[in-house]
């Protein structure tokens, strides 16, 4: 009996250091901002609005998010870092899912990446001054 109480200890005991050590994974936001863009943002300084996608079988869709900045967080140093351009949009977009939202922002920054093989494939993530909220948006086709 005393054997088998140490077993279920020692299990225990492995299974909370496991849990200790293993990092947390990251949102899909986060992490595909990281992906995509290249930009680090942490859990801490954002919220998540609202996040959709939608992908066919043949691999063709988007990914969309709405991300709320926290107060606090240092929105110039990250459009510092990042080299934001500012509102108007200067690229051709594509007509996409979400494409009516970019259009209803005035004040802002973003980021644009284009595919070169293909124009229909893009990158944005836009800032809206107004909302405080980062709109995160790509599509493949």
């Amino acid at each position: 009996m005393r054997n088998r109480k140490n077993k279920v200890l020692i299990i225990f005991i492995v299974n909370l250091s496991l849990l200790m050590v293993t990092p947390g994974c990251s949102p899909k936001y986060i992490s595909q901002l990281k992906d995509q863009f290249g930009v680090t943002i942490k859990k801490k300084d954002v919220a998540l609005i609202k996040q959709e996608e939608k992908w066919d079988l043949n691999g063709d869709g988007f990914y969309w998010a709405d991300i709320k900045i926290r107060p606090g967080f240092d929105i110039d140093a990250f459009f510092n870092a990042y080299e934001f351009r500012e509102l108007p949009i200067s690229e051709d977009i594509p007509v996409g899912e979400k494409y009516s939202y970019l259009s209803t922002v005035n004040k802002g920054k973003y980021l644009f990446k284009a595919d070169s093989n293909d124009v229909r494939d893009f990158r944005i993530l836009l800032f809206d001054d107004e909302r405080e909220v980062l709109f995160f948006y790509y599509q493949f086709y």
